[in-house]
């Protein structure tokens, strides 16, 4: 799901897709994420790492953290709310 939305993988060749967001942005979003670190607790704080650095590396466990907790914080005016 991040790969679409940082258009690391797109869809039919398509770059102009509407959830596709900026480098820019995308890059906003894994410092703003990592920025949080610390105001939550440490049983979470595994979680918040940068998201375009380290999306590799992120386990199940982390992308639902990032779904149910900050996702919808992060992603909120940058993609479309159909998205």
């Amino acid at each position: 799901m991040w790969k679409l939305f940082a258009g690391m993988k797109l869809v039919e060749k398509k770059k102009d897709e509407a959830y596709i967001m900026s480098k820019a942005t995308v890059a906003l979003v894994g410092r703003e994420l990592q920025g949080s670190r610390r105001t939550v607790p440490r049983a979470q704080a595994r979680s918040l790492r940068n998201i375009y650095v380290n999306h590799k590396y992120f386990k199940l466990v982390d992308w639902l953290h990032f779904i149910l907790c900050s996702g919808e914080v992060l992603l909120s005016g940058r993609i479309p709310g159909d998205f």
